[in-house]
């Protein structure tokens, strides 16, 4: 009996950290496609644009109920918001179950917990940009795109102190985890202080675009990168 307990506890921990993220990272990124290909057409500057353009247009466009052209855009919208509320309810489990991979140590538990609670509020906030498409609900969008963002920056940057912290992990995790956060920084230092869209045309907004869509599949890549170290660690602590 016990021994099934065990099992039962390793499969769950195994599917909210392990394979729950990584196919809900691969259907995000399948239906981010559907919704490019379908995307009505225009950017910020141009609405005479046809398609989705990569440099040109944001994450947020695929995501409008009508267009930047004024065409009706359901396929996308449609596509682009499930993509972000499922992503937004699977990272917020994914953090909260986080918490138990430390819950031997005491000061990394504690560290844990602050660490999900910001990545929790990160993935509470992508469900905002899911649920408030920027051509309707504008400034609220605008919120939770820019501060889903900056909770994932404050949980990243605890977790490579639990890293650095514990001798159990390897000093790759830390690392990543660093240039994780400097990616955001520098997002963020971009979108406060870089060249407004307004003043610098074309070359503002492309390179607006292009740090958006880095930092959104950097996320993915650092949640992917996670679940491998759960793996592991899950794994060594059932086994040991």
């Amino acid at each position: 009996m016990e021994k099934f307990q065990n099992n039962s506890y390793l499969n769950k921990q195994l599917f909210y950290l392990v394979n729950l993220p990584r196919l809900i990272s691969v259907i995000f990124i399948i239906e981010i496609f559907i919704a490019i290909i379908f995307y009505a057409g225009g950017t910020f500057l141009d609405n005479s644009t046809h398609g989705y353009i990569f440099d040109k247009n944001f994450l947020s466009d695929l995501g409008r109920w009508k267009s930047w052209n004024e065409n009706q855009n359901f396929i996308s919208f449609l596509f682009f918001n499930v993509a972000f509320i499922q992503t937004g309810f699977t990272y917020m489990i994914f953090y909260i179950k986080m918490i138990s991979i430390f819950k031997k140590d005491k000061h990394l538990y504690v560290l844990s917990i602050f660490a999900s609670l910001f990545g929790f509020l990160g993935g509470l906030f992508i469900i905002g940009v899911g649920f408030t498409p920027a051509d309707i609900y504008r400034n609220i969008h605008f919120i939770f795109a820019i501060w889903f963002i900056r909770f994932f920056l404050i949980s990243s940057i605890i977790y490579i102190f639990i890293f650095l912290i514990s001798k159990k992990f390897k000093s790759i995790y830390s690392i990543v985890y660093v240039i994780y956060s400097l990616i955001i920084l520098i997002h963020i230092l971009i979108g406060e202080f870089g060249p407004k869209i307004s003043d610098g045309g074309e070359t503002a907004l492309k390179i607006h675009v292009i740090s958006q869509k880095i930092i959104a599949f950097s996320s993915i890549l650092l949640i992917l990168f996670q679940t491998f170290i759960n793996k592991k660690l899950i794994l060594t602590k059932f086994y040991k």
